[in-house]
This record gives C-alpha cells, sequence and structure tokens, in this order.
C-alpha cells in the first residue's frame, strides 16, 4: 500500500517542481507524478497544501535540559 503527499513543493538538490505529488512505498520514495496524476485506489493521501517536501532532509537540532546532556556520545546520557 503506497502513501501519497500531493500538492507539494518538492525541493531537492537536483529538482525542484511545484504542486507535485510524492508516492512512497515502504519508506521510499517510488515516484513523482504531476498533480493531476491519477491515484490508485487504497492509498493514504496526505495534501501538503503548497508546503516544502524536503526528502532526505534530515533536522538534528536538538537541545538538553534537566541535567541531562544529549549531545554527547555516550547513549546513557539520554536513555
Amino acid at each position: 500500500m503506497s502513501t501519497f503527499i500531493t500538492h507539494a513543493h518538492l525541493v531537492s538538490p537536483d529538482v525542484e517542481r511545484f504542486d507535485a505529488t510524492l508516492e512512497l512505498h515502504e519508506g521510499r520514495i517510488r515516484r513523482i507524478l504531476d498533480a493531476d496524476a491519477p491515484l490508485p485506489a487504497g492509498g493514504t493521501v496526505f495534501d501538503a497544501a503548497g508546503r516544502l517536501v524536503v526528502p532526505g532532509f534530515i533536522d538534528e537540532h536538538c537541545h538538553g535540559g534537566m541535567g541531562y546532556e544529549v549531545t554527547g556520545d555516550d547513549p546513557r546520557g539520554i536513555t
């Protein structure tokens, strides 16, 4: 079963598309479709409503607190 993100402003290092549809399957992008392409029945659809979709971008920004160090290399600091 696929998941579709429709009406997305897709940005990646080599592609920028407006009003695109991304088909995701098993955690990976299967294909990029035009906004008016018919979608198969049974998939889950999320409407991005023109918002940015940036595949592969991981926001690693975090803060520690309450006496815990979350930026070190020792996982015991956060578990």
